[in-house]
C-alpha cells in the first residue's frame, strides 16, 4: 500500500468516525428524551392516582348528599299523608264525641236545642 492509499484510508476512517460520533450524539439525545418522557409519565401517573382518589371522594360525597336528599324528600312526601291521617283521626274523635253526647242526652232526657237557647 502506498502512502497516498494509507492517507485516503485514514481520511475515510476519519469521516466514518465523524459520522459515528454524530449518530452517537443523536442516540444520546434520543436516550435523554426517552428518559425525560419516562419521568413525565411517572409524574402523570402520580397525578392520575391523586385525581382518582379525589374523584372517589367526590362521588362518595355526592352519594351521601343524595341519600340525605332522599330522606328529606321522603319526609316531605310523607308529611301530607300524616296531616291527612291526623285530620281523619280528629274527625272520627269528634263524631264519636258527638255520638256519646247525643246518647247521654237521650239517656238523661236533655234536649240539646233547649240548652243552647237558655
Amino acid at each position: 500500500m502506498t502512502q497516498e492509499q494509507i492517507i485516503a484510508k485514514i481520511a475515510a476512517h476519519g469521516e466514518s468516525l465523524k459520522s459515528a460520533h454524530k449518530r452517537i450524539d443523536k442516540v444520546d439525545k434520543l436516550t435523554e428524551a426517552v428518559h425525560e418522557l419516562a419521568r413525565s409519565n411517572t409524574a402523570i401517573a402520580t397525578e392520575v392516582k391523586v385525581l382518582a382518589c379525589k374523584f372517589d371522594k367526590t362521588i362518595e360525597r355526592i352519594e351521601q348528599g343524595q341519600r340525605s336528599q332522599d330522606k328529606r324528600i321522603g319526609a316531605l312526601e310523607k308529611e301530607p299523608g300524616d296531616k291527612w291521617k291526623k285530620l281523619i283521626s280528629q274527625i272520627i274523635t269528634i263524631l264519636i264525641a258527638m255520638g256519646v253526647g247525643w246518647l247521654l242526652s237521650q239517656i238523661l232526657g236533655i234536649s240539646g236545642y233547649y240548652n243552647l237557647y237558655l
